[in-house]
């Protein structure tokens, strides 16, 4: 098996521009793409055909209507399980505590989350925890930002944070 890698996307509030970019320039590079809500009608802008469906993963954010998509839920890619959710609903913007209980209970490798705004990764118990900010909007004293995990080979699950910038991209 070769080196996975997937791409990580929150909190874009209506501009496509970032994920339009993102994609094009991680095309061939990335197995998945997440995008962790708020709006995810952002990638409806995306044909996506029935034999790539598999490689994008969306939930719902607080800012996105009630519409038929999970507002969490337990993905696997490349053997590795990971719980990916907005995060509103685990008051992330106060403590990660209720998220690290949640990401335990349903015993996974990987929790993705948005909602802050703030580009955030931590490893606790034994569980990869990234947010990957937001490429249009971020935390104030933050970049804007989005997120890239790798699963190698051997099975192992790193994570990093990147910089987003209008005209290029940083490889993998």
């Amino acid at each position: 098996m070769k080196d996975i890698n997937i791409l990580v996307i929150s909190d874009t509030h209506g501009n496509t521009n970032p994920i339009r970019q993102l994609l094009a320039n991680y095309q061939g590079i990335v197995s998945a793409v997440v995008h962790l809500g708020d709006y995810t009608r952002d990638m409806s802008c995306f044909a996506i055909s029935d034999k790539d469906k598999d490689m994008y993963h969306i939930v719902i954010g607080n800012n996105d209507p009630l519409i038929d998509i999970y507002d969490e839920r337990v993905i696997t890619v490349g053997g590795i399980r990971m719980f990916i959710t907005h995060g509103h609903r685990y008051n992330v913007k106060s403590s990660p505590d209720k998220l690290i209980y949640r990401a335990q209970e349903l015993n996974v490798h990987a929790c993705l989350f948005g909602h802050t705004h703030k580009p955030v990764l931590f490893t606790e118990k034994n569980i990869v925890f990234l947010n990957p900010g937001s490429p249009t909007y971020p935390y104030p004293e933050t970049n804007r930002g989005y997120g890239l995990l790798r699963i190698s080979e051997d099975g192992n699950l790193t994570g990093k944070l990147v910089t987003y910038k209008e005209r290029s991209c940083p490889g993998l």
